[in-house]
């Protein structure tokens, strides 16, 4: 009917905006996960009278967060941070420093770049390493020992990190120019195809 059935809020989380939304489903409670320029990650139970929750670790606006079964979230930044949060104890899991193409230096899980790639981005305004969208490939594990998440960036790269250990399994440039990034990304069942939609129109 398109009727508004519910506000969810509390006095407790900023009134800034939201960048994005997930709903989780868990075994014993579900949640409507919320994140935004407030830096956090919010979880509002969908049950009523039951109080939300907050997890924190980043110190930039947050972009997009999902969820790896059975009991992890993943969050992206504006600053180009990963971090992985433990939704039954809150605690942050592990952390993943922002990833410029042209810091790869000698790390072997680095995918080789021409050197023409290799631009210096000096200044910050120019470059930006934002983690703009995050899907996970084979989540309930069916086809892949471990699930992967892959993320979009706006540096134009597609990343690929184990959701175990975080590590970096492969990056590859998907936009044509440097000043192109990833907007949008989803996967599909078969975890053999990611689709991508970036700042071009592409």
């Amino acid at each position: 009917s398109g009727e508004k059935l519910r506000t969810i809020s509390t006095d407790e989380a900023p009134r800034t905006e939201v960048t994005a939304l997930l709903h989780v489903h868990m075994v014993k409670l579900c949640y409507h996960v919320s994140v935004g320029w407030h830096h956090d990650v919010w979880m509002w139970p969908d049950r009523d009278k039951a109080h939300p929750r907050r997890l924190g670790g980043h110190s930039d606006d947050i972009l997009c967060v999902a969820y790896v079964p059975p009991n992890l979230l993943v969050s992206g930044a504006y600053d180009g941070t990963l971090i992985v949060h433990n939704i039954e104890s809150g605690a942050v899991s592990r952390r993943v420093a922002p990833r410029r193409p042209h810091e790869g230096g000698g790390d072997p899980s680095f995918s080789s770049i021409s050197s023409s790639r290799r631009l210096s981005h000096e200044d910050p305004f120019l470059y930006s390493c934002a983690i703009e969208a995050i899907s996970v490939l084979d989540p309930e594990r069916r086809l892949l020992p471990d699930c992967s998440l892959v993320c979009g960036s706006a540096d134009g790269f597609l990343r690929i990190y184990s959701s175990g250990a975080m590590r970096l399994l492969e990056e590859v440039r998907v936009c044509d120019s440097f000043s192109d990034g990833v907007q949008h990304l989803c996967t599909e069942d078969s975890s053999t195809f990611v689709i991508t939609g970036d700042t071009t129109g592409r």
